[in-house]
């Protein structure tokens, strides 16, 4: 997976990023999705409607982590990619 992400640069954000840096990402790539890279490889995905739940609001708690449809949010939305 992590050849994809290799080479030329392409859209991407870091778990820590806040939520106005992932929009301006979205923005300035023109896409309505951004992989989110840590040190160790790609751990996420960020869709436009993360960041639009976020913006309104709308984030889900979760008690013990895991996995939910619409993301999970820290500083910025995660959605976690199982190993």
């Amino acid at each position: 997976m992590s050849e994809l992400l290799e080479g030329e640069l392409r859209p991407r954000v870091r778990p820590d990023d806040p939520l106005t840096r992932v929009a301006a990402v979205m923005t300035d790539a023109g896409c309505d999705a951004v992989p989110v890279v840590s040190d160790r490889g790609l751990v996420g995905m960020i869709t436009a409607r993360d960041v639009v739940s976020a913006v309104a609001g709308r984030t889900p708690h979760l008690k013990d982590g895991g996995e939910v449809v619409t993301g999970m949010f820290h500083l910025a939305p995660v959605i976690p990619v199982r190993s």
